[in-house]
């Protein structure tokens, strides 16, 4: 074979090469910004909770309730898409638990009890500690 045209050949495979590379590298790097900042924005959707529930000073039903709930499900919503199938089953897994304890089905209820404020508080903060794992930056 000529030489020229092996070179030619060379040059042709290796920027496409190189052009298949790039695409794919360039497409993950996006894929996992838009998840960091998708992330980011679940994450701050519980922040408010997070510090009340820190806090200890108010009772747990008034922290963790239908509006707040809402709220948090709206985020959810919008953050599923970026979620490989893996860490949707997780994230729902932990939601359907989340909703159970929102909905007062597995929290412990007596306002002004001081110690039962300090054990929801902490049962509370480990279940949304769990549903913030779903969305650690990648």
């Amino acid at each position: 074979m000529d030489p020229v045209i092996a070179a030619i050949i060379g040059a042709l495979v290796g920027s496409i090469a190189t052009g298949v590379v790039s695409y794919y590298l360039s497409s993950k790097l996006m894929r996992h910004q838009e998840y960091n900042k998708a992330a980011a924005i679940f994450r701050e959707s519980f922040l408010d909770e997070i510090f009340k529930l820190k806090k200890v000073d108010t009772d747990v039903i008034n922290i963790i309730n239908e509006t707040t709930l809402h709220k948090h499900e709206k985020a959810r919503i919008i953050f599923e898409p970026y979620l490989s199938q893996k860490s949707k089953v997780c994230l729902n897994n932990i939601w359907i638990e989340y909703t159970r304890y929102a909905n007062l089905e597995t929290q412990e209820v007596a306002p002004g009890n001081v110690e039962i404020r300090k054990s929801e508080a902490e049962k509370s903060l480990g279940i949304i500690n769990k549903i913030l794992l779903c969305a650690n930056p990648e």
